[in-house]
């Protein structure tokens, strides 16, 4: 490997008609506030103050590593640097548009030759290419006249956009004056010459310019810099790798366009989807436990080479099912049957659990199978999830050091099962362990009998509408109708401030309209009103409490051990 070495000052780099190519491999731009805060203040804190005059000085920012002939070529690769760079970039893109907006026309210009240059022949071109997210980033962030109408589309566009307005924040007259003012005890300040003076820092950082000539070799350099994960995530690493093998041809890139496909499918929902979540939940779901540290070895040592396409594929087809488990829409479950799908998948979004992913997978994936599950086994065993995670996740807040390796075998179990007697074996185990793992009686009426709601306090809204919704389905016993839409009532009126009265004993379902005709009336006058309901549980209310002159604190905790009791020996059941 020819490997060669410079110190170079980012005025050097960025000073010269080169373009810096992010190559395919690559990670996406993902600093965040943090990683930006780091840099502002690297920046802020390097100025010399000399006799109230404040001056650049040079500071080190770590190793570029490049593809490409220092002497010859003026296209390079960026290996390792392309975070810093693409954030320097968005810097001097944002230091331009503030000089454009206070009409200094000659420093806009002078400044954004660090973004956008031109060749001999006048031909202008970007100094830093990025396919990845293009072309938001080259419209809406890097060319000079700036298109507004382009808005962000993925977490990393999302992140570019982020890193732009931070910096144009940051570097408002205001909001600059005023942090330099604090930071270096100085009187009067001229906000041009402070800007200039924060250019010429930038410039002036320094860092070690590492050119190497082959690709090949910048593949393994980017594995060789990353191998302890410090900067990349698995994914990033597995990208690179999968990359390597499945070069460009004549029919084009079909590793990039697959890996592309895949990121706007995760990205296409209200909801957006890690790619490194949904990596590691198929992973768990077909190939094996692993850490997030171990699934890069893993993925060597489990995929061969000559299935990188193959597994791309099936990447994608997982993709298409995974963000309907974490975003789950009504749409996508159009068939009658498919309805206790969608309302397993909505309560578990609504617990706010992701655990039973690749399960869920492995399920949806068999299901589809001509002899691969039996529908009742695949209903049994989806109800028999919603009924756990409801008592083991949503009331007790439990923790199971195993529950997410247990998921991850019956997953692998149930796509290993030849046919439906097999796979139902697996389903009885996993129901089995559901109601070996359930908490006591003790613990779930403790924690349910605590939920609370109210105008002030509503974080437990969507968990007590789910409750509410559920036992009124118990009671209905069929599917005739439905209860999405309903309103909370508080028995005893939420006027009384009574500590009691956002407990789920004084809580009943309402329909919205009926709800606010009641309003804030003596208990006897609201039994009477309550009668107008279809709803069974009001109804059963009714015939326990018309006879009662008032509603009391006795009468809430009684009703909330109640429904406990009920929740737990009936409705979440697990048969």
């Amino acid at each position: 490997m020819e490997l060669y070495a410079y110190p170079r000052t980012l005025r050097d780099i960025l000073g010269l008609n080169r373009r810096y190519i992010i190559p395919r491999f690559q990670r996406e731009y993902s600093w965040g506030e943090d990683e930006l805060t780091a840099l502002w203040n690297d920046i802020l804190s390097n100025l010399k103050n000399e006799s109230k005059n404040l001056i650049e000085s040079e500071y080190f920012i770590g190793s570029i590593v490049l593809v490409g002939d220092d002497t010859a070529d003026t296209k390079f690769l960026i290996v390792d640097g392309q975070q810093r760079l693409t954030t320097i970039t968005i810097f001097f893109s944002a230091l331009s548009e503030i000089f454009k907006d206070i009409g200094n026309f000659a420093l806009m210009k002078s400044s954004h030759k660090y973004v956008e240059s031109e060749n001999d022949d006048g031909e202008k071109f970007l100094k830093l290419e990025n396919e990845s997210p293009k072309p938001f980033f080259q419209f809406r962030i890097q060319q000079l006249d700036k298109d507004d109408s382009f808005s962000p589309k993925s977490d990393e566009e999302n992140a570019l956009m982020y890193a732009y307005n931070f910096f144009k924040e940051k570097l408002q007259m205001a909001n600059l004056i005023k942090e330099i003012k604090r930071k270096y005890k100085i009187g009067e300040i001229d906000y041009v010459e402070l800007l200039k003076t924060l250019r010429n820092q930038v410039l002036s950082f320094k860092t070690i310019y590492i050119t190497v000539k082959d690709e090949d070799d910048a593949y393994l350099i980017f594995e060789t810099l990353n191998a302890k994960g410090k900067d990349l995530e698995s994914i990033d690493l597995i990208k690179n790798l999968i990359f390597k093998k499945i070069r460009t041809s004549a029919a084009g890139d079909f590793a990039k366009e697959s890996w592309r496909s895949i990121r706007n499918i995760l990205f296409s929902k209200e909801n957006k989807v890690s790619m490194s979540q949904f990596y590691r939940h198929y992973w768990l779901s077909k190939y094996s436990f692993t850490r997030d540290a171990g699934l890069y070895e893993d993925f060597k040592k489990r995929v061969p080479d000559s299935s990188y396409k193959d597994f791309l594929i099936e990447l994608n087809e997982a993709a298409k099912v995974y963000v309907q488990l974490s975003n789950p829409q009504v749409t996508d479950w159009k068939q009658v049957e498919d309805r206790v799908v969608f309302e397993t998948i909505f309560a578990l979004r609504t617990f706010e659990v992701s655990q039973p992913r690749p399960l869920l997978m492995a399920l949806l994936e068999k299901r589809s199978q001509k002899n691969g599950i039996k529908f009742d086994d695949f209903k049994r065993v989806i109800i028999a999830m919603e009924k756990f995670h409801f008592i083991f996740t949503a009331i007790a807040s439990s923790r199971a050091s195993n529950i997410e390796s247990r998921y991850s075998t019956f997953a692998r179990q149930l796509r290993s099962a030849v046919n439906k007697q097999q796979a139902k074996v697996v389903i009885d185990e996993i129901i089995k362990y559901y109601k070996d793992n359930l908490p006591s009686y003790d613990i779930f009426e403790d924690k349910f009998i605590s939920l609370y709601y109210s105008k002030k306090v509503t974080s437990n809204k969507r968990i007590i509408q789910y409750i509410l919704k559920n036992i009124e389905k118990y009671y209905l016993e069929t599917e005739e109708l439905t209860t999405d839409i309903i309103s909370i009532e508080h028995i005893m009126s939420e006027s009384t401030e009574d500590e009691n009265i956002g407990r789920i004993g004084n809580l009943l379902p309402l329909d919205k309209s009926l709800n606010s005709l009641i309003g804030d009336v003596e208990f006897s006058k609201k039994v009477e009103l309550y009668k107008k309901s279809k709803l069974v549980t009001v109804n059963n209310f009714i015939k326990e409490h018309h006879l009662a002159e008032a509603w009391e604190p006795d009468d809430i905790l009684k009703r909330s051990k109640d429904l406990a009791t009920l929740a737990y020996n009936h409705v979440w059941k697990i048969k």
